[in-house]
């Protein structure tokens, strides 16, 4: 099979995976946990991103009880604003309404600063290491068009790319199969996105459709990984299509250069 048709087929695979993983009971479970949390304001987000910027769930401390989990000992609260309200009654009507009357400081807690429990996700950390993609992942850092560095990082993230540094972070520890995933998602970040104004959840889509027909084509599965991720940030079919020619030319030029790498390791065997 061509390469391009390869591609092209794989771009379709990943159409379907998430299409199907919609209608799936985790995507479920998930949404119903979701909606339990709370949807803070704009400047309450600001206010938690500059305490604690690796914030990815958070919520108060009883609330984190309901979720049978409960904050560690020694952690220090994100302070935020909670509204205070007070009853008034119209005098014309006599109904009784809860107005805004001014704010208050409140405490909540991300998930990285509480145990118990584990809550429903949506992607789990591919666990498969072997000796080819350990080669394969010295590979993908030969082709990066960014430095690399594997750091400790908190919370759920697994990799970034700094587009002020441009410079590509990985998380220590992982599995060789999730490094290698990881890394072509952020190497796609550094190809696609250093001067865009594409909105977040298309530039993941795009990175992660990439990273899945990257690995995919050297038959490095990480559908139980990528198709739960894409539907994460909203990969509905429309999404998917906006980014299917970004993938294809991202995913065929990644697959020239590994290739390449490869043929000069034939040759000099």
């Amino acid at each position: 099979m061509k390469k391009t048709a390869k591609v092209n087929e794989l771009y379709k695979q990943l159409k379907t995976g998430v299409e199907e993983f919609y209608s799936s009971d985790r995507w479920k479970e998930f949404l119903t946990v979701q909606a339990r949390f709370h949807q803070y304001s704009f400047r309450n987000v600001l206010l938690i991103y500059m305490q604690c910027p690796h914030a990815t769930r958070v919520a108060g401390f009883e609330d984190w009880k309901k979720f049978g989990r409960h904050v560690k000992r020694g952690e220090t609260a994100i302070k935020i604003l909670g509204p205070k309200h007070r009853r008034e009654v119209d005098e014309k009507t006599g109904e009784e309404n809860w107005v805004l009357n001014g704010f208050y400081q409140a405490s909540v807690f991300d998930i990285s600063q509480t145990g118990g429990e584990e809550l429903p996700s949506l992607s789990y950390e591919l666990s498969k290491d072997t000796p080819t993609l350990r080669r394969f992942y010295e590979m993908a850092k030969a082709i990066s068009p960014a430095p690399i560095q594997e750091v400790t990082l908190k919370g759920s993230m697994k990799g970034s790319y700094n587009y002020t540094t441009q410079t590509i972070s990985i998380k220590k520890g992982m599995a060789a199969l999730q490094k290698c995933k990881t890394l072509i998602h952020e190497i796609a970040h550094a190809m696609l996105h250093t001067e865009t104004d594409k909105p977040r959840e298309l530039r993941e889509v795009e990175a992660e459709g990439t990273a899945f027909v990257v690995l995919n084509y050297f038959g490095f599965d990480t559908s139980e990984y990528s198709f739960s991720y894409v539907a994460g940030w909203n990969g509905s079919a429309e999404h998917i299509s906006k980014a299917g020619e970004a993938i294809q030319k991202a995913a065929v030029k990644l697959i020239d250069d590994l290739e390449a790498i490869l043929n000069e390791k034939e040759s000099a065997a």
